[in-house]
């Protein structure tokens, strides 16, 4: 969940804002995150089952909605065009994290970028 994080550096760095129907959920999160402990390295348990899991206090703040909106979850054809956009904004790379045991998932995504 550093979409917390992510939220905050775009709006320093680039002037922007997330959608606004996930603006309550961002907050909400940030609301729990600031009951992390201790409070002098909170990300020691933000990032607890980082690319492994979501922790059972986070299961809430997640929606398809949600994932749509700050993720690179979708079909193919939706990730190919949501990629062009970035290009054509300006972007000239674009990574992926591939988890272990996933591994095939580099096939999928070298199917997408090539449809780009």
């Amino acid at each position: 969940m550093s979409v917390v994080f992510l939220h905050g550096l775009v709006e320093a760095s680039l002037g922007l804002n997330l959608p606004q129907e996930i603006q309550p959920v961002l907050e909400s999160y940030r609301n729990q995150h600031a009951t992390y402990q201790p409070a002098d390295a909170r990300y020691l348990q933000m990032h607890t089952m980082h690319l492994l899991g979501v922790r059972p206090e986070e299961e809430k703040f997640l929606s398809p909605e949600f994932i749509a909106a700050t993720t690179f979850t979708a079909t193919a054809p939706e990730l190919r065009d949501r990629i062009r956009a970035l290009g054509e904004g300006g972007y000239d790379q674009f990574v992926i994290q591939l988890v272990p045991g996933h591994e095939s998932a580099l096939e999928d995504w070298v199917r997408v970028f090539e449809s780009v």
